[in-house]
């Protein structure tokens, strides 16, 4: 999350070129798009809180187990040590 800092501003400046983009988000301030470490904190810390975790809120969605697994495997890396 923190490593996309790096590359903000230019995904701003293309997202706010489509012209299919509204113009309430394209109109956000801009301490809605920084990417604090304290950011992600808060939204991991509401959805659980709201629906007992990330995958209780996918699942709120309708989105497919069979996706949330592949959305998994693709984007969290595994804590636990080997050995």
């Amino acid at each position: 999350y923190c490593m996309s800092a790096a590359y903000i501003e230019t995904i701003i400046s293309r997202m706010k070129s489509e012209p299919e983009i509204s113009e309430d988000v394209k109109s956000l301030p801009g301490y809605f798009w920084e990417t604090v470490p304290e950011s992600m904190a808060l939204l991991l810390t509401t959805l659980r809180k709201e629906y007992g975790s990330i995958n209780g809120y996918l699942e709120s969605r309708h989105i497919e187990p069979s996706l949330i697994g592949q959305l998994e495997s693709a984007l969290l890396i595994s804590t636990s040590s080997k050995g």
